[in-house]
């Protein structure tokens, strides 16, 4: 099949370096006019000129194709979340998640991902020369060291200008341990955002054979109940909380089987119960559908997290003195 040349591999990889120098020259333009270096206009001009030609050439890129998944996941075609027969789209991707064949590669790639991101993390120190200047902070907060009601691992950084000539401490951790079983107890009955979710027949019947603090890849399910994806020990799929520790992390996305699950009751948590595990209070009222609240609680910072961070920043500022702990990460 003939190709044009806007379409071949080699306008691709000369274009990915144009758009890399491009960017450097458009900078550098850019630096020379806020530091009013000599040459700044001219600079500017090369600069804001070198972008010009960019998107002037960008142009005859041809449009991004869309691939059709359906082709190597067939499982992807015809998912609609009004197709009533089928259920809803959670059902939905719970069927998928059994007969999707997840490969052990995929799992390994994303470990090795994740735990890449801890590597790099150090590059961050090279932010504390941005501009003027910044004092960096960067740790790893477990947040369930400091009270919160699951394990939850972040890395948060603090940066101070350093015209301030001030540093954030970390704030050292009370290793107050609140179990799932605390967190829950003596919720409202006319709370709000407490509608429990409408578990399948297959879902409660599967979390019968799972014990508390374990999941469908480490208990002794039935051969039909079974989540049939060979090499793979997702962990937190169907897993039970365990009463006497820390909630998990609680996730705001995700098909069947990541809803975090009570750990005596065959359901899966309400979306006011995942709040109480955030440290949200029971006032707090979340707007959406069900699925967005689960979206909102899941992606937000436990509230009494964000609480203790912001308190020590304002006791930066305030030079009052707080128990600390060394930075790590």
């Amino acid at each position: 099949m003939n190709q044009s040349f806007f379409e071949s591999t080699a306008f691709k990889k000369i274009m990915a370096k144009v758009y890399g120098l491009g960017a450097a020259v458009v900078i550098l333009g850019a630096l020379f006019k806020i530091k009013h270096w000599p040459m700044a206009d001219p600079m500017l001009i090369i600069g804001m000129g070198t972008e010009v030609i960019i998107f002037a050439i960008s142009a005859f890129e041809p449009l991004h194709k869309e691939i059709d998944w359906t082709l190597a996941y067939p499982e992807l075609a015809g998912i609609d979340t009004e197709d009533k027969n089928k259920g809803t789209i959670s059902q939905q991707l719970d069927k998928m998640l059994v007969e999707a064949k997840v490969g052990p590669e995929l799992i390994s790639s994303l470990g090795n991902g994740l735990k890449s991101l801890s590597d790099n993390v150090g590059s961050l120190k090279d932010l504390s020369s941005a501009g003027k200047g910044y004092e960096l902070t960067v740790h790893k907060y477990k947040f369930e060291e400091y009270g919160i009601p699951q394990s939850r691992h972040r890395i948060i950084i603090i940066g101070i200008k350093k015209k301030f000539q001030l540093k954030f401490k970390v704030p050292k951790p009370s290793l107050k341990i609140i179990t799932s079983r605390e967190a829950l107890q003596n919720i409202p009955p006319d709370a709000f955002n407490n509608e429990l979710t409408n578990n399948s027949k297959d879902v409660i019947e599967r979390l019968k054979y799972i014990k508390p603090g374990k999941g469908a890849f480490n208990s002794n399910l039935p051969k039909h109940l079974a989540l049939n994806v060979k090499g793979a020990k997702i962990s937190q799929i169907y897993k039970r909380l365990d009463p006497n520790k820390p909630a998990y992390t609680v996730t705001g996305s995700g098909g069947g089987g990541t809803h975090v699950y009570h750990w005596k009751e065959n359901r899966a948590l309400t979306n006011r119960e995942r709040a109480r595990l955030q440290t949200f209070p029971d006032h707090y009222i979340f707007s959406g559908s069900k699925e967005s609240v689960r979206r909102q609680i899941g992606m937000a910072v436990p509230v009494k997290a964000a609480k203790i961070i912001f308190n020590s920043i304002l006791k930066t500022f305030a030079r009052i003195e707080y128990p600390c702990v060394d930075e790590k990460f």
